[in-house]
């Protein structure tokens, strides 16, 4: 073993990333020439310190909470990522891994590789705020689409945000993750965005529509799909949009789906819809009511509408109080 450590040695100095030896206590025993590329110092500066003086404050406590594991594990490898200070007086973000090798008769310390990733995890904060601000972006186009829809129809103004407001709602009660909630409640917002195409005096007749008027109208699904398929979501909104209008049992449009060819999200906007549609007014109509609203979904729980969904909808009105916003 002693003949490999010169060879041992070389390598480790030719390798970007820097290896330190610790004893039990922290203190630096041994620290490769690359921690002056990484930090600035030369290997004799950091000899005979406490590792933690070279570390941001607040990263102490998960660096010794490291070290202790190491200590107790030593069969094992234990990383951590910390902020190690620079020569200059700024920061460098290491990552590091470390081992308990007290047992190698060669080491007889805890060994530390360590790397600096502070281009890497400055490039994904770079990202990560575009891709917020692309979110944004996104968010207030939809938005955008939306009143576009609504101030055609004074009728249906408001009808989209509270279809996706109970939307969330539903999506809350059966434990829908934030991000797929999210999606959700954005395709609901829009859920009647292919009425931009439907004839506004078709959207605003005073009478019952004709079978050609209302063929027309049902129209607006695949206009929708249409028109969002051609936008690059994180979520399937355009085919949340497109079967909103489906059933569990066939009867519904535009393709006739069944039970689950049909998306979870589309049966959510689906009893959203019916149920805010059935309580407010109509152009043909007076509101019903939300006692009318919500026997009609019980009527058609499991044979039209999911019934899952139908029962957590059941269950924030009735429990929970829900009550629709005015917009």
């Amino acid at each position: 073993m002693n003949a490999r450590l010169p060879f041992m040695a070389a390598l480790i100095e030719d390798v970007s990333d820097f290896v330190a030896v610790l004893d039990a206590d922290g203190q630096v025993r041994y620290v490769s020439e690359s921690i002056e590329s990484i930090g600035g110092y030369r290997p004799e500066q950091l000899k005979g310190h406490v590792f933690v003086e070279f570390v941001h404050q607040d990263d102490w406590s998960k660096s010794l909470a490291t070290l202790r594991a190491a200590l107790d594990q030593p069969d094992r490898t234990h990383t951590c990522e910390c902020r190690l200070r620079h020569r200059d007086g700024g920061w460098r973000i290491i990552q590091a891994s470390v081992r308990d090798r007290r047992a190698v008769r060669d080491i007889r310390g805890i060994v530390v590789t360590a790397r600096d990733i502070t281009e890497l995890r400055e490039a994904q904060q770079r990202e990560q705020a575009f891709d917020e601000q692309m979110r944004l972006s996104l968010l207030e186009a939809v938005g955008a689409l939306a009143a576009a829809a609504e101030a055609r129809d004074e009728y249906t103004a408001g009808h989209q945000r509270r279809v996706a407001d109970l939307s969330g709602a539903i999506a809350q009660e059966l434990k829908y993750p934030d991000a797929r909630r999210q999606g959700l409640m954005l395709a609901a917002s829009i859920h009647d965005i292919g009425k931009l195409k439907v004839p506004i005096e078709i959207l605003t007749k005073q009478s019952r529509l004709s079978d050609l008027e209302y063929a027309l109208v049902q129209t607006h699904v695949t206009a929708a799909a249409g028109i969002l398929g051609q936008i690059r979501f994180p979520w399937p909104v355009a085919k949340i949009v497109e079967q909103h209008h489906e059933r569990l049992d066939g009867s519904g449009y535009p393709h006739q789906l069944r039970g689950d060819q049909i998306m979870q999200e589309a049966c959510i906007v689906a009893v959203a819809d019916t149920v805010e549609s059935m309580t407010n007014q109509r152009p043909y109509r007076r509101g019903l009511g939300i006692d009318h609203a919500l026997a009609e979904i019980e009527r058609g729980c499991g044979r039209q509408y999911d019934a899952a969904v139908v029962h957590a909808c059941l269950h924030v009105f009735r429990d929970l109080g829900y009550t629709f916003a005015e917009y």
